[in-house]
């Protein structure tokens, strides 16, 4: 992947004077507690909060060693964007003096944006009430505790001013890092020029209860991480796929033993893996390594359970590899070790980041639970020829337009899409196009009008509605072209009018009042949609036709990174399961033929079963198991001679697929479909059908039961 100048705007020729500075306000938490809040969710964000009295403590979530020292003769600016790998309200900031004091002026923490932006105001860090503080050489500041509603890898941007001596790391695995002389920590744009060495930051904590975290131990966590990103190492990989967080200790040798060891003691329950780097095992002699790994395993011992790393081979730094390994055999038992060494021929290999991190999380994930396999059928309940469903909220209530009542009269259901009344009119007479509900019950919806297509929004239910976005000949190709993760809204645009343009992603951090591109997309024709996973922190963009692939972001869409190009990672839609990402394919013309997928934790595809027509559309069931609908276009060369009908499978595990019904085209100048993106509160299907035969050439629905193995059905 290549870093642009963009991220950090380091093509400026200078940066501005700071403006005159005065205090951030920040109010203090009262002393009087028949003025406290009852909780700290209630104070607002970016006020100090008290201790509470609970088995909550203070939880490194970000741990970096610092190990060197440079010296800053005058007041220096730094910006570094971090992910957090706890979720919680109240965090604290550490910051770490170099060889000599330190003295840190002022320091902010703020949702992080692309080129070294600010996306919210600044929040005030304090230290013991004050808005700076000093240190000794090699002392820690720790900052007051400070509220801000976190999620898990959300990213922060965290900006602090210093001078003296100041603690660095010797590894550039932050791109988006700045520095800048001067006072900057309060600037929401981006400044000053890169800095991809991590300095004074040395750790972040988040209030949380006990729970379990990864320690890498030996440094070794560069291996196949050849960007310079510590997103891109495997460390950063198995953190994404546990869930909880990993942390970097670096090597145990020195002075930064003990500080190292203390960090883990705060996490609960942890787990250290060992693995060198790769230029320590460089000319090291196996004895030589052994008797520092001795060392290094005695003094892990007393506080985490011990994991080794088999270390893997190296194109460029083959060392006394086997050695070690054999070694390491003879020391732990086998379910303490992890085996880099087979199925990663070389660890500077563009994918070795992946493989090592599923082969960490593989081993230390422990007892899952397992995915249904519980057999099921699926069987038709309720039919409807006159509705054509555009949503559903979390409510449960269902929105769709109605036959011959045109499309700027919005419809609504309560009772599982049996019975409808008029819930509003679009104003202007706008058609409803597509629709999406967010999580809180505001509903965003493609209307069109002789202008083009636009956003609109309603926070009534659909009674009132309010244009947000104009996108001229832009729209959405289905409801998952909006997504949510971490308290933002995704847009992912969809165009038909030329072979390639530029496409936007945009982004929302008001429920979708405002709007602003946080990527774009070159060298694509159109987005297909967007998958949100909150649990690895992750957001998958499904880029079509032969300019397409399934890309996948771990920053919220500031940065993206091609997964599977081509038309083999082409798909419309997607779920995570337990396994991977798992779609079906919207091939057209082969090769290759349209088929079931999954892209598991270390990035390889895996093909599970052909479909007979291209996808657009993948349900994960009420209670266990997937349907999926394919689409018969009127063109390509992928379907059966004689097949001219939509279908709907079925599968319990994602892997074996079962054909519930094939619905024949009623007319050959349009598509046939059969879409699944909807479960009603009942737990039954909404399949959306499209010029089929079943209904006609209108589109209406049908409502599906999976009717279990040994239950009764309703």
């Amino acid at each position: 992947m290549v870093w642009g100048c963009w991220i950090l705007g380091c093509g400026k020729a200078g940066f501005q004077e700071p403006a005159p500075r005065g205090p951030i306000p920040v109010q203090a938490a009262p002393d009087d507690p028949s003025e406290a809040p009852d909780s700290p969710g209630q104070v607002p964000e970016g006020h100090p909060s008290q201790e509470t009295p609970s088995g909550k403590a203070f939880r490194p979530t970000f741990y970096q060693p610092l190990g060197g020292s440079l010296t800053l003769p005058g007041r220096t600016t730094y910006r570094f964007r971090v992910p957090v790998a706890r979720a919680g309200t109240r965090l604290r900031f550490v910051f770490r003096a170099g060889d000599a004091p330190l003295r840190l002026h002022e320091a902010t923490v703020a949702r992080a944006e692309t080129k070294g932006a600010l996306a919210s105001a600044p929040l005030a860090l304090t230290f013991s009430g004050a808005p700076g503080a000093h240190a000794a050489a090699w002392e820690s500041l720790r900052s007051d505790p400070v509220l801000l509603q976190v999620d898990f890898r959300e990213e922060l941007a965290v900006s602090f001013e210093v001078e003296g001596a100041v603690a660095t790391s010797a590894r550039a695995l932050f791109p988006h890092g700045a520095r800048a002389p001067g006072g900057f920590s309060r600037k929401r744009e981006g400044f000053g020029t890169s800095q991809t060495e991590l300095v004074g930051l040395s750790a972040i904590e988040v209030e949380a209860e006990p729970g379990r975290c990864v320690a890498v131990v030996g440094v070794g966590t560069r291996a196949g991480s050849g960007e310079g990103d510590l997103r891109e190492t495997w460390p950063a990989v198995a953190e994404r796929l546990l869930g909880i967080p990993v942390l970097d200790l670096g090597g145990l040798e020195g002075a930064e033993a003990a500080r190292s060891l203390e960090s883990l003691r705060a996490c609960g329950q942890v787990a250290c893996v060992v693995l060198p780097e790769a230029e320590a095992v460089d000319g090291a002699s196996a004895e030589s390594l052994e008797a520092s790994l001795s060392r290094t395993f005695e003094r892990l011992r007393p506080v985490c359970d011990v994991h080794a790393g088999l270390l893997p081979a190296s194109s460029r730094r083959p060392g006394p590899r086997g050695a070690v390994n054999t070694w390491w055999r003879t020391q732990l038992p086998a379910e303490r070790l992890i085996d880099f060494s087979t199925g990663l021929p070389d660890a500077e290999a563009p994918d070795a980041a992946a493989r090592m991190g599923h082969a960490v999380a593989s081993r230390l994930a422990g007892a899952r639970a397992p995915e249904s396999t519980a057999p099921f059928s699926l069987r038709e309940t309720y039919r409807d020829s006159t509705h054509e469903i555009l949503a559903v909220d979390p409510s449960g209530t269902v929105y769709a337009l109605e036959e011959r009542q045109g499309s700027s009269k919005l419809y609504a259901s309560t009772d599982n899409a049996r019975t409808w009344t008029r819930r509003g009119v679009h104003p202007d007479g706008f058609g409803f196009y597509k629709m999406a509900s967010l999580r809180d019950g505001t509903l965003l919806a493609n209307v069109v009008s002789p202008g083009g297509h636009a956003l609109s929004r309603s926070t009534d239910h659909g009674v009132t509605w309010t244009v947000v976005l104009p996108l001229d000949r832009f729209k959405m190709l289905q409801p998952h072209n909006i997504q949510e993760l971490h308290g933002t809204v995704f847009f992912l645009e969809y165009q038909t009018f030329t072979e390639e343009s530029p496409i936007n992603l945009w982004v929302s951090q008001d429920g979708g009042v405002t709007w602003r591109v946080r990527y774009v997309f070159e060298g694509r024709r159109h987005g297909h949609g967007l998958v949100a996973d909150p649990v690895q922190g992750v957001l998958w963009a499904m880029m079509g036709d032969v300019k397409g692939g399934l890309l996948r972001s771990e920053d919220e869409g500031m940065t993206w990174r091609p997964v599977v190009e081509g038309p083999p990672g082409v798909a419309v839609d997607a779920v995570v399961t337990p396994k991977g990402l798992l779609f079906g394919t919207d091939n057209l013309f082969a090769p290759p033929l349209p088929g079931v997928q999954r892209v598991g934790g270390d990035d390889v595809m895996v093909r599970l079963t052909q479909l007979p027509g291209p996808s657009y559309s993948i349900l994960e069931v009420p209670g266990g198991g997937y349907v999926m609908g394919t689409t018969r276009e009127t063109g390509g060369d992928v379907y059966a001679p004689d097949d001219f009908s939509a279908h709907v499978l079925y599968s319990a595990d994602g892997e074996t697929w079962t054909e519930f019904r094939a619905f024949p085209r009623a007319t050959d100048n349009d598509y046939a479909r059969a879409d699944v993106y909807w479960a009603l509160p009942s737990g039954e299907i909404i399949l959306t059908l499209s010029n089929t035969q079943e209904l006609g050439w209108r589109r209406g629905f049908m409502l599906l039961e999976a009717v279990r193995h040994g239950m009764r059905s309703r």
